[in-house]
């Protein structure tokens, strides 16, 4: 609830459902390799929450790499804003 996602409700809601459809699907992977290699491997909450964790942190990385470029195409067009004015 911290954690700041620049998107709709609606992506909001689908990706909630996603992570918890992607923890989901690796519990069941884990059973699976269980039953083929009759290893144990545990999908904890701990490693969940590293899960989220690993994506808010690449979430911050993206979002911020974005909002670089975003600033670096705005400062373009305004110099060529200002330059078409000073051609005139």
């Amino acid at each position: 609830k911290d954690f700041q996602l620049d998107c709709s409700e609606e992506v909001k809601t689908s990706l909630t459902n996603h992570m918890g459809m992607v923890h989901k699907m690796v519990t069941e992977v884990c059973d699976e390799y269980f039953r083929s290699m009759r290893r144990q491997v545990y999908q904890t909450p701990k490693s969940y929450l590293s899960f989220i964790a690993a994506y808010k942190l690449m979430y911050r990385e993206k979002l911020d790499a974005l909002k670089e470029k975003e600033s670096r195409v705005n400062l373009g067009l305004d110099k060529l804003i200002q330059g078409a004015k000073d051609v005139e």
